[in-house]
């Protein structure tokens, strides 16, 4: 780390954790307007064993337990209902949110997987599912096809093939009894007037069938690609956000993450403030994750120190505060 950056870090620090700051932006920092926001975090799961040893490594180094943990599952018969996972999560009081890819990881770019699952090839699969579930009994969030609206994923920018296989799982799940599952509608942000396909609301299944809205946003910076930017967290996700809070549901931030960048503990530190002080957003997942064999960007929290200590000091915060405004809660 240069001179420069190392001096920058410093101020930050003294700023945010410094005694009698006389700014008053400083001041709005270190405020943590509402005991009842939740938050979450993102847990690679590969095996049980891995996954309770690095979500356990998680939750000391941030500081503080959050009410929600995601991972990943995909189509493909040889996984099913991952209760091992839900079991680790369970025993930490956390509540698993399971984020479904309709396709298999080894095809999800070419796999027509909502195609398949409309013409009933996995009704069977998905009943096994519903039915695991059900005996589990306690509560469980199912995000089916998040990021719908993006061309990144096979299950994209096909609204009326998505709504339909949402509806289909869906009823399979009740007709099983697995009403301890709560859907999760999870597009990813986008510009206003940017065309049907990008927009959020297009491929909505129907106040009947969701239980929570989200979004999912990042701040890629500026070295990621020739289409990102460094943007704000209102740049990110306000325009989403405006349209999502129409539908009276709780609304999450549903992945969220910040580039390694020397601007990332100023831009953790805005997020926190703005997340905790907007009565319309119930809870955010942090992807406290690097996927850098993607070649995404390092989106941990302990990308850098100065970052960390400011994330820690929000759960500090939190935990200690005893009044404030309520917000509706999401379970």
């Amino acid at each position: 780390m240069g001179l420069i950056m190392k001096l920058s870090a410093f101020l930050l620090l003294f700023l945010f954790f410094g005694r009698g700051a006389a700014s008053s932006d400083t001041q709005n920092v270190n405020i943590v307007n509402t005991p009842n926001v939740r938050w979450g975090i993102y847990q690679i799961l590969w095996s049980p064993e891995q996954f309770e040893k690095e979500l356990a490594e998680q939750l000391a180094q941030l500081g503080g337990r959050p009410r929600y943990v995601m991972f990943f599952r995909d189509l493909d018969r040889r996984r099913g209902f991952p209760r091992n996972a839900i079991v680790i999560c369970d025993r930490k009081n956390l509540i698993p949110v399971i984020s479904f890819e309709p396709a298999p990881w080894h095809a999800r770019q070419n796999t027509d997987g909502l195609g398949d699952i409309n013409r009933g090839d996995w009704d069977g699969y998905f009943q096994r599912w519903g039915q695991s579930a059900a005996r589990w009994g306690k509560p469980v969030i199912f995000r089916f096809g998040f990021e719908m609206n993006g061309d990144w994923f096979s299950w994209g920018g096909k609204p009326k093939q998505f709504k339909t296989a949402w509806r289909r799982i869906h009823r399979l799940f009740r007709q099983a009894g697995a009403d301890n599952v709560k859907w999760m509608y999870a597009p990813n942000v986008a510009p206003v007037d940017r065309g049907t396909l990008l927009n959020p609301l297009a491929y909505y299944p129907g106040d009947d069938v969701v239980d929570y809205v989200a979004a999912d946003g990042y701040n890629f910076g500026d070295h990621y690609d020739r289409w990102h930017r460094w943007q704000s967290f209102e740049a990110v996700f306000e325009p989403t956000l405006a349209l999502l809070s129409k539908i009276k549901k709780p609304l999450f931030i549903s992945e969220i993450g910040c580039a390694d960048d020397h601007r990332k503990p100023l831009w953790i530190a805005d997020f926190l403030k703005r997340v905790t002080s907007d009565q319309r957003i119930a809870a955010f997942i942090y992807y406290n994750y690097y996927p850098k064999p993607r070649g995404y960007p390092n989106w941990r929290l302990d990308s850098d120190e100065t970052t960390l200590a400011v994330f820690r000091k929000w759960v500090k915060d939190l935990k200690e505060v005893k009044a404030g405004e309520k917000r509706p809660k999401p379970d």
